[in-house]
């Protein structure tokens, strides 16, 4: 067992050190940004509580109780911190906010609750470990605190997964390292939580080495993926653009106004018709269109276009069975026969002239639209 501890205690040593020198390595970066100050901050909390496990598993602690209870702050700041340097990467044009400052206000109740542990003679703090090291026990206001403070860290990883939903796509191997990432730290919480209601120290200094591997698991992935971060950043900020799009616009008018355009006004037969132009007709951007089609017709533009110029080539196809195929192609708001043929082929499963054969007096309707963009 001596030798466990040993192998924990050097491991942690390790750890302390090695957050240390990501915290070098943010704060000296040039330009010095937002998220670096912020990564600067956790690393160095994260090294502090690492410190300390190390520290209490070569019974430092129990020999120096000056020290007793001094990781509690920084297992406060774990959260908010982690939490705010997310924001900043997948925030556009982010500003610091006043209203901000609020996250740290468990910090300062930590604080105030500590205190009256900290001004205790040397002695009672000796016996209050002695009560964890040997008896495992608690002391329940102790218990509290702790626990407060990994169920506030559990809390801001949820609320990360919440405010980032893009970031839940376990088929992206992009996002896969973080998600990685954030279930390592996860545990790393759940582990605390179990080590704080089992009252087993060995489950506190576990849950040290287990903090250490995920550090180990950053550094590792930031080097292998440089501009992971970034990207998936860049990618979330441009899905939260877009679904701003749409907010204030009134869906069921734009619905209406554009089944108009299609089924009265046909506008899909002019063959010059482009996103911009319909976008225009319905006085919204092409980007709102097009986000439009997207998220409520599950389709984009070209394939939604050319479901209504197919159906309305079918129709022609067998009203009027001596019009030639090119001038059907024309008429339907196509600018080239073979692409005509293409797209009725991929979404009736046959070809026009095959489809007049066979279903002369009669109109199929396509079943599935999205078919073309899907292919």
């Amino acid at each position: 067992m001596n030798i466990i501890l040993n192998v924990i205690y050097y491991y942690l040593s390790f750890g302390s050190i090695f957050a240390l020198v990501l915290a070098a390595s943010q704060i000296l970066q040039k330009p010095l940004t937002k998220q670096n100050i912020l990564l600067t901050f956790f690393f160095v909390n994260m090294s502090y509580i690492i410190l300390y496990f190390g520290l209490d598993n070569a019974g430092y602690i129990l020999t120096h109780p000056q020290y007793f209870l001094s990781f509690i702050p920084t297992l406060y700041t774990i959260g908010p911190l982690f939490y705010l340097y997310v924001k900043v990467h997948t925030t556009s044009n982010f500003k610091w906010k006043n209203i901000y400052y609020l996250h740290f206000i468990p910090l300062l109740l930590s604080v105030l609750i500590c205190y009256p542990y900290w001004i205790l003679p040397d002695q009672q703090k000796i016996d209050i470990l002695n009560l964890l090291y040997n008896q495992h026990q608690y002391d329940m206001n102790i218990k509290l605190i702790v626990s407060t403070a990994n169920f506030l860290i559990l809390g801001y990883m949820i609320a990360i997964f919440l405010e980032n939903k893009s970031l839940v796509d376990f088929r992206n191997h992009r996002i896969q390292p973080i998600l990685l990432l954030l279930f390592f730290y996860t545990i790393a919480t759940i582990l605390g939580m179990v080590a704080v209601f089992s009252n087993d120290i060995n489950n506190i200094r576990f849950n040290g080495a287990f903090l250490t591997t995920t550090l180990i698991y950053f550094y590792l992935v930031s080097q292998r993926y440089p501009n992971l971060v970034n990207g998936i950043a860049k990618s979330i900020k441009i899905k939260k653009y877009e679904k701003s799009l749409l907010r204030n616009l009134n869906i069921n008018q734009i619905e209406n106004n554009l089944l108009v355009l299609m089924t009265v006004e046909k506008v899909f037969l002019d063959e010059t018709l482009t996103l911009n132009t319909l976008a225009e007709k319905l006085c919204i951007s092409t980007h709102q269109l097009s986000q439009y089609l997207n998220e409520n017709k599950k389709i984009n533009f070209p394939s939604y276009i050319n479901y209504y110029r197919i159906e309305e080539a079918k129709e022609l196809l067998i009203k009027f069975p001596q019009m030639s195929i090119i001038n059907i192609a024309m008429e339907c708001g196509f600018n080239s026969v073979s692409v005509f043929n293409t797209t009725f082929l991929k979404l009736t499963n046959q070809s026009p002239s095959l489809f007049r054969k066979t279903y002369q007096g009669k109109v199929q309707t396509i079943t599935n639209p999205v078919a073309y963009m899907s292919d």
